[in-house]
């Protein structure tokens, strides 16, 4: 659902529901509902119907016929400038069906504009595990098309000569009606279109304004879907189609992209009674469970900043250290600090090498306090038998430095001994692992015993 608060006496909560009447009809319908009284406003609801040119499933000969006994409305719905637009997945992947953008006049509930992004082939459908059209302040609507036919036969401007977008990055403009501004497809789209590799089956979201290295300011969005990669396009340029060549802003893959042509997606049983997960091959791993997200806010300097990548405040960090009974420090940049966390993981090895652990949901409860004795410019963390420093950096070599010079301060500060004995006692005492390598910025945490810490003050 939607909701406009500034719509009827009430506001208004806009919803897409299902039924079969008596004559065993199927209806999709449009509600406009007022938020206090959930009574009918606005002369709903009102049956979603539609037609578009084309010759694909479903097809009379000339033009497709949206079912409703073929479709659900599963992406939620986007309210832009005043226009409801809903997207349509099918039902368990049976077919016939295409990809339907349906959009109706929030207020009169009239139907302001049909597209559909698989007008003469197939599937293509939008679903995004529930995730919403997505918009900028321009007016245009992004989403992830599904898994179904790409024309890869494009006109001289560089898109589908048939108007068939499977399994793509999409961006629409709202101008005048709907139509495809542009779009991203990726090289290998033949491959994961044929193996149920949906791009679709997850989101995208439209990032704010960031500035890169450069100074430039940039536009992008994200995106991911079942072959466990991060895409990050350029919403001014999101790349088209090239055979031979993904033009796309940036691809966060595993550690092995090139060795590894087809991605997969399993599904781990977990045992929380004995606390194991087992593997497709009949192995159970012990479950170590920790979030791989830990942050406070960034400074305003800053600007907006994508989740994916770890910084000096936290984030993405996936420290498989960091389990229950570990005491996290990060710094803190904005009053109230603002802490937040996610990213369940039930067990992960240090690298994160193919991009994930075992994800999964996890609750937990954290205690937090205000250190007004420490000043940090990197994560530090202690567990009941180790201290741990952190640094994150594109180059692993950087990290390295940053982490490690944070021990030997540490060391310093805690012990009273020089840089020279600190930096020996890292060598032969500390370990130094790699967090991650998959998240733009990797990490490196080193590890040191907490005893080697206690009465090293050393005598002159």
């Amino acid at each position: 659902p939607v909701i406009d608060r500034t719509q009827g006496p009430n506001g208004v909560i806009y919803v897409v529901a299902m039924s079969k009447d008596a004559s065993g009809n199927y209806h999709q319908r449009l509600h406009a509902l007022d938020l206090a009284l959930g009574t009918e406003l606005l002369g709903g609801p009102v049956d979603i119907q539609a037609t578009y040119p084309g010759t694909g499933d479903g097809s009379n000969g000339t033009s497709l016929v949206f079912e409703p006994d073929q479709y659900k409305e599963r992406a939620a719905l986007l309210l832009l400038n005043g226009v409801i637009y809903t997207g349509w997945a099918s039902h368990c992947d049976i077919r016939p069906y295409t990809g339907w953008i349906i959009a109706y006049n929030e207020s009169t509930l009239a139907q302001a504009s049909v597209l559909n992004v698989t007008p003469n082939g197939n599937q293509g459908a939008i679903w995004m595990a529930g995730a919403g059209l997505a918009a900028d302040s321009s007016g245009n609507v992004y989403f992830l098309d599904a898994n179904g036919d790409f024309d890869t036969n494009l006109n001289p401007n560089g898109f589908p000569s048939n108007g068939d977008y499977g399994n793509a990055f999409m961006k629409l403009s709202t101008a005048s009606g709907l139509t495809v501004a542009d779009y991203f497809e990726m090289d290998n789209q033949a491959s994961e279109n044929s193996t149920d590799t949906d791009l679709g089956s997850g989101g995208m979201i439209v990032l704010p304004d960031l500035t890169d290295g450069s100074g430039n300011t940039v536009h992008l969005a994200v995106g991911a879907g079942k072959d466990s990669n991060l895409y990050l396009v350029n919403r001014d340029a999101l790349g088209k189609f090239s055979s031979n060549n993904a033009n796309i802003y940036q691809e966060l893959a595993g550690a092995l992209p090139d060795d590894f042509a087809k991605a997969r997606l399993i599904h781990i049983p977990l045992d929380r009674a004995r606390m194991v997960g087992k593997l497709p091959w009949g192995l159970e791993l012990p479950l170590k469970p920790f979030f791989g997200i830990m942050v406070t806010a960034p400074p305003a300097a800053w600007g907006p900043v994508p989740s994916p990548p770890p910084r000096r405040n936290g984030g993405n960090m996936d420290n498989k250290e960091l389990v229950a009974g570990t005491t996290l420090y990060l710094p803190i940049y904005v009053d109230g600090a603002l802490f937040s966390v996610g990213d369940g993981h039930g067990v992960q090895g240090d690298g994160e090498v193919c991009i994930t652990a075992i994800e999964t949901g996890l609750i937990g409860t954290f205690e937090l306090h205000v250190r007004s004795d420490m000043q940090l410019e990197w994560p530090l963390a202690e567990t009941p038998t180790h201290i741990i420093t952190m640094a994150f950096d594109p180059d692993l070599d950087d990290a390295v430095v940053i982490a490690l010079r944070d021990m030997i301060k540490l060391i310093c500060a805690r012990t009273g001994i020089s840089r020279e004995d600190a930096y020996t006692l890292c060598s032969l005492a500390a370990d130094l692992r790699v967090t991650q390598v998959v998240n733009g910025s990797k990490g490196i945490h080193v590890m040191l015993e907490k005893a080697h810490l206690r009465g090293a003050s050393r005598a002159a």
